[in-house]
């Protein structure tokens, strides 16, 4: 049994020594993760991370958006179309995830990152024992007995002729084992020339490319890194039909020389006149000579002499066939020796294309001072790379899984963490704060997979298409059925999920809108409830309010079918006196007109007369002659019945406030000519170019709608019509004369039952009045705001194909033990042609690709950046293994 202690020390030993190594690759992997998922999102997942051009905001300022930028106007206009912009701004208002801006997912990473010209490398001998420290002028390095230059621009790499790329060595290896006697170099081809006449040689296939510098950036820093410039860029090779990239993290390629390095130094020998053998070296000067090295001095001739042979056992060398000597005795040569390895073309060393936080640190200590001593900062757990892992992951941009604060900040990260996990656990009896905890994937009670009803309960809430694979796109309503307490019964549906919502960038199904108008509103659907939410938010808004601005009723006492004429006042009347004799009059009236509150009211006086009040034959019978009255008695203005009063009374409550339904629409036509979200100045990037460009008529795209709405100039119709008609109203009453009628009782120059001297006005027919029709007028106004409706209506429909519109099915439940029944039964079908919309089904599937199961590109990765601090602890626990089987206590 001896030994085995002994030899799992080694094996941990071993496991701690080659710890920095791991950490390295699990580092590099995740760069190469990343390199893939942004090069995924640059071709691949335009719906999130393309700035699109050409469109302009609501203020009409042109700007670069992202499709979830383009979203949200969209749907705030939608709503201000159908009457419910005043919840635009609230987060029931719009659903929507919280996604990064555009260039972000594809964006650049905080650490330098290579391309086709520039690159952070680590470079090494090829065995990776030694770093070598290259230089951009002259300079060597010595390491043992070898010294060698360090001058970049005595090395150069290898390149594909066909690609333009660098040739990693584990991809190929024979731009850097050739050229040989096999495969001779050939005659240096310029990068784009023909290579036709090279078949068969080198340059035929690969090409150099020279370096231009190296430097170090942040020396003395935790992202102290060596970078490499070329001065040869690397371009399109011959295969036109591929885009040449730049190095990856990770890749490893050689340096080779350009020219042999030739070393340079003196032996001693004793030579015989005629004889082509130099005798008696020294054991010291043997080792340093070989076969072909370049041999010259005074004894023998200077005609490019070569060493033929070496015999150490007999301490001579042969030369060359001309070098016979011409001296006899001891001679001191000089020899020019190329070392094996370093010939013209020859591999010089290895470099490693690095990042920040990806160099070794060379000083760690795996072990401590191997007793038990981990005191110095170069001993610790985190320090086996020059960047630790909080700063490595601090410069992954996006990829930071906190996103660079103190949590994730956008919901695809959180969507892709593996700590951020939604639950349904109830709190307090009726709160639900986690249920979107990771908004993604909230907590829908199993029912991610594809749609799917058991026993009546809908068990699997995916639309069609859509299945477990997928991030989740349905409705969820958890059910508690028949769910009491020790009172009584309580509401079975206790919350919802509605991902389609967020997607399509929809209001909350259960959300609220305030009065609009004089009498519109839309309750909440609070939870928990006794009734199943409803499947959608109405959109019936604006329809009810255009409805009551339009509808026939009796207003100031008239219709629009009242008649349309204002009589002039009538004078005023002397009551007849009593009478003993004659008949009984008529009752007399004096009828004046006034405009009070913005309608027109009938007011005057009136005497009744009543008789007779005598016997005319003196008898006792009943009275037979005569009458009397109680004199005048005001008659109370009342509204008169004129359609001037139907029409004013629909534009105003008492002559100066509006009627609430008429500025709640030319509210909507206000807020769509402003400069808030949702304004008609907005021009989506990706309709922009084409006038005509739209989803489902011309009539509705982004320039004729707000040609329509007059957004960027111009009066709309219905503020013009509305201005009409109330400009119609002020004429009819002046001319009329309805503030200036004075018709009153006799005095001073007029006498009874005259208008001289007094003011009785004009009559006028509201049809019909100084070259107007003000009925005309209303009529026109009531029609303005019915194609109002149809042209938002018309607007709406537009929209809804642009983001895209979720098919919902069910009738909401709302009888106890029944099971809810509403789903989402569709999603709109994905563009097949190229294009972008519906944009909500573009965003989905971006999102999908990221986060779903089919590719989970973000979710492996952010996951895999998470577990990196796991190493972190792998090195702690092989630490603790190391001390106790070494007799010691625990260092962790």
């Amino acid at each position: 049994m001896a030994g085995a202690i002994d030899k799992k020390i080694i094996e941990i030993k071993d496991e701690l020594d080659n710890s920095p190594r791991t950490h390295l690759s699990a580092r590099t992997g995740i760069l190469d993760s990343v390199t893939l998922l942004r090069e995924f999102s640059q071709t691949r997942l335009n719906a999130l991370c393309e700035a699109f051009t050409g469109g302009k905001n609501e203020s009409g300022v042109s700007t670069n958006m992202s499709l979830h930028t383009v979203c949200q106007s969209l749907a705030a206009q939608r709503l201000i179309c159908y009457g419910a912009g005043s919840i635009k701004g609230n987060a029931t208002g719009i659903k929507k995830f919280n996604l990064p801006a555009y260039e972000t997912v594809n964006g650049a990473l905080s650490l330098t990152e290579p391309n086709t010209s520039f690159m952070g490398i680590n470079a090494t001998d090829i065995s990776e024992t030694y770093t070598i420290n290259l230089t951009t002028l002259a300079g060597t390095q010595t390491q043992g007995e070898n010294t060698f230059s360090t001058d970049v621009r005595d090395y150069y790499l290898a390149r594909s002729r066909v690609t333009g790329e660098l040739i990693e060595i584990s991809d190929d290896i024979t731009p850097y084992s050739t050229p040989d006697q096999d495969t001779p170099f050939g005659n240096a081809v310029a990068w784009g020339d023909d290579v036709g006449s090279e078949a068969g040689t080198w340059n035929a296939d690969f090409a150099k490319v020279n370096i231009a510098s190296v430097a170090t950036q942040s020396e003395g820093l935790y992202n102290e890194l060596d970078t490499m410039t070329l001065q040869d860029h690397l371009t399109q090779g011959s295969n036109s039909q591929y885009t040449t990239i730049g190095a990856a993290f990770g890749q490893k390629f050689y340096l080779k020389r350009h020219a042999d390095h030739v070393n340079t130094f003196t032996i001693t020998g004793t030579t015989t006149v005629g004889s082509i053998e130099v005798t008696e070296i020294s054991e010291t000067d043997l080792t340093k000579i070989k076969y072909g090295d370049v041999i010259s001095g005074t004894g023998i001739p200077d005609d490019n002499v070569t060493i033929a042979a070496v015999r150490s056992a007999d301490s001579k060398i042969r030369l060359s066939n001309s070098g016979i000597a011409t001296t006899d005795g001891t001679i001191t040569l000089t020899v020019n020796s190329v070392p094996f390895g370093y010939q013209k073309n020859d591999i010089f060393c290895q470099i490693e294309v690095v990042g920040e936080g990806l160099v070794i640190n060379q000083n760690w200590r795996p072990v401590g001072d191997d007793a038990g001593d981990y005191s110095t900062a170069d001993d610790s757990p985190h320090k086996l790379l020059n960047a630790n892992t909080s700063q490595f992951v601090g410069l992954l941009g996006f990829f930071d899984p906190d996103n660079g604060s103190a949590n994730a900040t956008n919901d695809l990260t959180k969507g892709a963490r593996g700590d951020w996990v939604s639950e349904g656990k109830e709190y307090n009896e009726t709160s639900y704060p986690y249920v979107e905890n990771n908004p993604f994937f909230p907590a829908i009670g199993g029912t991610h997979k594809a749609y799917e009803v058991d026993n009546s309960e809908i068990v699997g809430i995916q639309p069609t298409g859509l299945g477990e694979d997928d991030i989740p796109s349905g409705r969820y309503v958890r059910w508690d059925v028949k769910r009491a307490d020790e009172d009584g019964a309580l509401p079975e549906h206790r919350y919802i999920i509605d991902s389609a919502e967020k997607f399509y960038y929809e209001p909350q199904a259960n959300g609220a809108l305030a009065t609009i108008g004089s009498a519109t509103s839309i309750a909440s659907h609070s939870m928990p409830n006794d009734d199943e939410p409803r499947a959608s938010f109405p959109r019936t808004g604006l329809g009810s309010v255009v409805t009551l601005v339009r509808q026939d009723q009796t207003l100031a006492a008239s219709t629009n079918g009242s008649q349309s004429i204002v009589p002039v006042d009538e004078a005023m009347y002397n009551p007849t006196p009593n009478s003993t004799t004659g008949s009984v009059p008529s009752t007399q009236t004096a009828y004046n007109y006034r405009v009070s509150s913005g309608v027109i009211k009938r007011g005057g006086y009136s005497t009744t007369y009543s008789g007779p009040t005598h016997n005319s034959t003196g008898g006792t019978t009943n009275p037979t002659a005569g009458f009397n009255s109680s004199g005048r008695s005001a008659i109370s203005p009342t509204d008169y019945v004129i359609v001037s009063n139907y029409a004013a009374r629909k534009l105003t409550t008492d002559g100066s406030t509006t009627n609430a339904d008429v500025a709640f629409i030319t509210g909507v036509i206000d807020e769509l000519q402003g400069t808030t979200a949702g304004g008609a100045k907005f021009r989506d990037p990706i309709m922009e170019g084409v006038s005509t460009k739209h989803m489902t008529s011309a009539s509705a795209n982004d320039a004729s709608f707000d040609t329509y709405i007059c957004a960027t100039t111009g009066t709309n119709a219905v503020d013009t019509a509305l201005a009409d008609i109330k400009s119609s109203l002020t004429a009819f009453y002046s001319a009329a004369e309805m503030s200036s009628r004075s018709v009153t009782f006799a005095g001073g120059d007029t006498a009874w039952g005259s208008l001289t001297a007094q003011d009785d006005g004009t009559q006028q027919d509201f049809d019909n009045f100084s070259s107007q029709n003000g009925h005309a007028k209303w009529v026109t106004f009531s029609t303005t705001v019915g194609t109002l409706q149809t042209n938002l209506d018309n607007r709406i429909a537009e929209i809804d194909a642009r983001i895209g519109k979720p098919t919902r099915s069910g009738s909401p439940s709302t009888s106890r033990g029944t099971p809810p029944a509403v789903y989402v039964s569709a999603v709109p079908t994905a563009n097949s042609t190229g294009g972008y919309a519906p944009y909500g089904r573009a965003i989905y599937d971006s999102c999908n690709y990221l986060l779903g199961k089919d590719l989970k590109l973000m979710t492996d990765l952010i996951q895999s950046i998470q577990s990196l601090g796991q190493l972190v602890e792998l090195v702690k626990k092989a630490r603790n293994k190391y001390e106790i089987y070494n007799g010691r206590g625990k260092e962790y």
